[in-house]
């Protein structure tokens, strides 16, 4: 007997101690937030404190007026925390999004927590296996190539500027001035770097340790700012001679969210939390060199049917970020070479640039994670030279070749910045969709190179549409330098497919023109093209073939050369899983049809009987994002409970559920 309290108090030591992080969801954001709905002016007031004027231009430019403040925003129900508080339960992380904190829980902690009325569900922050370490140059680095045909020394990275065609535009006077790009990595030595220290960095976080300091300190590991510093460097870096990065006058936040020194893992939470921050500092663009697939041991992996876009906690959060008017970007992985082969999270997002890599004669790396999604979706969607790429190295002010999507993806962020210096008036569904027109594959988009090696230069003279006092202005760069100055640029347009008139554009600047179109009819198709006359002589017809297409009702443009160029979608018509789920007060439901359509979307109860129409009439081509606020055709407020979500579009029906939880 006497072991018997030794062993019992070294039992009760294991389930008081012993200590795993979980994420804690709760089932609203307060008893006033509950009673009172979709209530615009509570939930301005009640988000003033964080979410910046920034932010909220970006998402008015965005986003309808009704869904600029959403009930992700509202802050967590304070005396939910106290509550825990008393339960000595500290909240690590507070993500607002997710209606949801982190903290750290014994085993008894979780059964008493389970049974509280406040608590919706409980699961555990996954440890996740992320490959950060540098690949190798595949490729013997090329001798430094002069860059006398530029005013700009791109000293060695001009190689990795030249594939995607960034030193003409800067040449015609572009650098992301006025855009925020926010970057997610393991940490950044840029102040003390040559070609970093002149960046605008307007703020900095370590999600790791909880500071503002993102550079190494006491407690990390030596290598940890080390990847963070080259990703940056590819994107911003400048110093003429050595590097020049795509978006170099761009401002910059830059979010540390993966500890190093516990080999090489990150938590999910840090990821949504940066993402949380990011936003609502008004960032216009985040890039993110990570990939999440295998767990640390131990821990339960996802599959690869987990890779469809709304499982994981970092494509969740990418997916709450681009809801909100974000451009978001990040790498495909380097799994291609292993037993897993496929993309990783947030890469499986379906809204997400996934950037795959290319060494400097395009072929496709052997790393380069693969496609499809589980549910059938190309990815990547774009890719970028990947092999044997020119970065700072941190801590030592000096430079480096490595390889990897992690290097691809920084420069696809810059050009995403360069289109929005271009054209500032673009929402991120446009940007999107102009970067996957960019792609030299768009032709044959495959699950290898997706969409294929973007243009810069062909970006940003893609044309697009802004509209201004209901009126569709279709906008076009012309960078050819031999462009007429005695001849104006017509556009020849059609509304039936054969029938063509010609217009003059007008210009305010010389390089953009525009025409302004009226106000088209509700299903009017317009196809059109672009003729312009060189300084030498000569007519130039732009495409050189075949049509752009607008749909009145979208605001994307598309080129038809024969074979349609379509956002990359598992087929014609697709209604995508609601999101959150489960939700509280609001839900956002999502669907994909290639055109203008007559459809309904509705809400049934679990007996089938019809609870709401949502909408009824014609979808835009493309994406439809409508929400649904958990009340019934009579603005009464539903029980909780399962519902299911039916998309009826042409003789097409499809439905999926969710759960409303009060």
């Amino acid at each position: 007997m006497r072991f018997f309290l030794p062993i019992l108090f070294l039992l009760l030591s294991v389930s008081l101690f012993a200590q795993e992080k979980y994420l804690i969801y709760f089932v609203d954001k307060g008893p006033e937030i509950a009673k009172s709905g979709e209530n615009p002016a509570l939930f301005r007031a009640l988000t003033s404190d964080y979410i910046s004027e920034k932010a909220l231009e970006r998402r008015a430019k965005n986003l309808p007026a009704d869904e600029i403040i959403t009930y992700e925003d509202l802050p967590v129900y304070s005396q939910y925390i106290n509550s825990l508080n008393s339960l000595g339960i500290e909240p690590v992380r507070v993500l607002r999004w997710f209606n949801a904190i982190s903290g750290y829980l014994n085993s008894d902690q979780v059964k008493d927590i389970k049974s509280l009325p406040f608590i919706s569900k409980i699961e555990k922050v996954k440890k996740l296996r992320v490959d950060k370490k540098f690949l190798p140059a595949e490729e013997k680095p090329l001798n430094k190539i002069s860059s006398a045909n530029y005013s700009l020394d791109y000293g060695f990275s001009l190689t990795q500027n030249e594939m995607s065609f960034i030193p003409q535009v800067h040449e015609l006077g572009f650098d992301g001035s006025g855009v925020l790009i926010g970057v997610l990595d393991t940490g950044f030595d840029w102040a003390a770097h040559d070609a970093l220290k002149t960046r605008n960095v307007v703020n900095e976080y370590d999600f790791v340790f909880g500071d503002n300091v993102t550079k190494n300190e006491s407690n990390d590991s030596p290598s940890q700012h080390n990847h963070g510093t080259y990703v940056f460097s590819i994107l911003a870096g400048y110093l003429e001679g050595a590097i020049v990065g795509p978006a170099y006058d761009a401002s910059f936040l830059l979010a540390k969210t993966e500890n190093v020194a516990s080999e090489t893992h990150a938590e999910e939470d840090d990821y949504a939390a940066a993402m949380e921050w990011m936003e609502n500092q008004g960032v216009d663009i985040t890039t993110s060199s990570l990939g999440y697939s295998e767990f640390d041991d131990g821990e339960q992996s996802y599959t690869y049917q987990d890779m469809d876009g709304n499982t994981t906690i970092v494509a969740q959060a990418a997916k709450l970020a681009f809801s909100k008017g974000v451009v978001t970007v990040t790498s495909a992985g380097n799994e291609g070479s292993g037993s897993w082969y496929y993309i990783t999270s947030p890469g499986d997002e379906q809204n997400i640039l996934t950037v795959g890599a290319v060494s400097s004669s395009n072929s496709i790396a052997g790393f380069s994670s693969r496609g499809p999604t589980p549910d059938g979706r190309i990815k990547p969607e774009v890719t970028a030279m990947g092999v044997s790429v020119f970065g700072a190295r941190a801590t030592v002010n000096d430079y480096q070749f490595s390889s990897g999507t992690s290097s691809a993806a920084p420069i696809i962020a810059g050009i995403t910045g360069l289109l929005l210096d271009v054209y500032p008036h673009l929402t991120n569904r446009q940007v999107r969709k102009i970067m996957i027109e960019a792609g030299d594959n768009v032709d044959s988009p495959d699950n290898d190179y997706g969409y294929g090696l973007v243009s810069a230069l062909r970006a940003i003279s893609f044309p697009n549409i802004k509209t201004e006092n209901n009126e569709i202005h279709i906008n076009k760069l012309f960078a050819d330098s031999l462009l007429s100055s005695a001849v104006v640029p017509q556009i020849s347009l059609s509304y039936d497919g054969s029938n063509f008139t010609t217009a003059n554009l007008s210009t305010s600047d010389n390089l953009i023109y525009s025409y302004n179109l009226g106000t088209p009819g509700a299903e009017d198709t317009v196809r059109f093209h672009f003729t312009y006359t060189k300084s030498s002589g000569g007519d130039v017809r732009v495409p050189a073939s075949g049509e752009y297409k607008f749909i009145a009702g979208s605001d994307q443009i598309s080129l038809v050369t024969g074979l349609e160029i379509r956002e990359p979608a598992p087929d014609d018509f697709y209604l995508y899983n609601n999101y959150p789920n489960p939700f509280n007060i609001s839900t956002k439901i999502e669907f994909y049809t290639e055109r203008v359509t007559p459809v309904e979307l509705s809400v049934y109860d679990i007996l089938g009987q019809k609870v709401k129409t949502i909408y009824s009439g014609t979808s835009n081509q493309g994406y439809n994002t409508f929400n649904w606020n958990g009340r019934n055709e009579y603005n009464g407020i539903v029980s909780s409970g399962v519902y299911y979500y039916v998309l009826k579009a042409g003789d097409k029906i499809e439905a999926k559920n969710m759960v409303l939880l009060k």
